[in-house]
């Protein structure tokens, strides 16, 4: 349904407005309205754009940040996910849980149904979206608490961290937001190894970001780079590849090509590929540091 057209001063309950129009349109679209990903992906840009216009400043401010933190620590969603995800009261969630009061968790339940992450039933239940759901996955749960201790932490002191240093842009890899929120003189990759709890939830919010979104290799198509190529030469080098995660999209489509791709990255992140073996045997594997000359040339 088209939203041009001239404004009017018609009310959103009475008359053909562009406001009753889009909210006529947005009530019946779902991730599967859309015929591939790409427009999905489109669409949900657009919305994060109207909600930027839409949202005053306050609402912008007191969106949830930790919220889902605390929901997390009780073992909220992976219980309810047992029970099928049914409706259930703030109570009857407490009791599931078992460990918190229910007058505080109907707080925070009613803070997240305010910002669209539960639906409220009529009958004072409460209902998971498909944000919520994914929580009961440990992986992408893991996302909750790296955002908590590394990013949350970080930003929370980013304001303070500027306004000591007079607001001049840093240039100092060892000082920098991350020494002041966690006290660590080194960059963040020597935090993760002092850290390796910390170290495996980086990893895996780097795997749970590549399954989650869409295969760079739908976006970049490789076939003409790939048939195009010398085939005496390396043909994709993944630097700080990971676990070979994003390197996968191209060996699952080429996988004839496996001994032409390199996977980059440091020593202890290599030992941990090796160990999940997402990645053929026959990929390369390089224990590398990029702020160091690259190894792999190609004349």
């Amino acid at each position: 349904m088209p939203l041009s057209g001239p404004n009017t001063a018609n009310s959103l309950n009475g008359g053909s407005t562009r406001g009753s129009e889009y909210l006529c349109t947005v009530e019946n679209v779902t991730a599967d309205t859309f015929a591939s990903d790409k427009d999905r992906a489109k669409a949900l840009q657009a919305t994060y754009e109207a909600i930027a216009r839409l949202e005053s400043p306050w609402e912008t401010f007191s969106a949830v940040t930790l919220g889902f933190k605390i929901i997390k620590d009780v073992g909220l969603m992976p219980k309810w996910y047992e029970k099928g995800n049914i409706p259930m009261t703030s109570a009857q969630l407490a009791e599931l849980v078992g460990n918190c009061d229910p007058q505080l968790l109907h707080r925070f339940l009613r803070l997240l149904a305010s910002n669209g992450f539960l639906e409220q039933t009529p009958d004072e239940k409460f209902k998971p979206n498909r944000f919520c759901i994914e929580l009961a996955d440990p992986d992408f749960n893991m996302l909750t608490d790296f955002h908590y201790l590394i990013c949350e932490n970080a930003y929370g002191l980013m304001p303070e961290y500027l306004a000591e240093r007079g607001y001049k842009n840093p240039t100092d890899p060892h000082d920098t937001v991350l020494k002041k929120s966690t006290g660590h003189n080194g960059d963040l990759w020597s935090y993760m190894k002092e850290n390796p709890k910390i170290g495996e939830s980086f990893n895996i919010v780097q795997k749970v970001s590549t399954t989650m979104e869409p295969a760079w290799t739908d976006i970049y198509p490789p076939q003409n780079l790939v048939h195009e190529s010398d085939p005496k030469l390396p043909l994709f080098v993944d630097v700080g590849g990971g676990i070979g995660q994003d390197l996968l999209n191209i060996c699952n489509m080429y996988p004839e090509e496996a001994s032409r791709l390199y996977l980059e990255d440091l020593g202890e992140v290599i030992a941990d590929a090796d160990a999940k073996s997402i990645i053929p045997a026959t990929v390369n594997k390089l224990e590398y540091n990029f702020f160091t000359p690259q190894p792999i040339k190609v004349q």
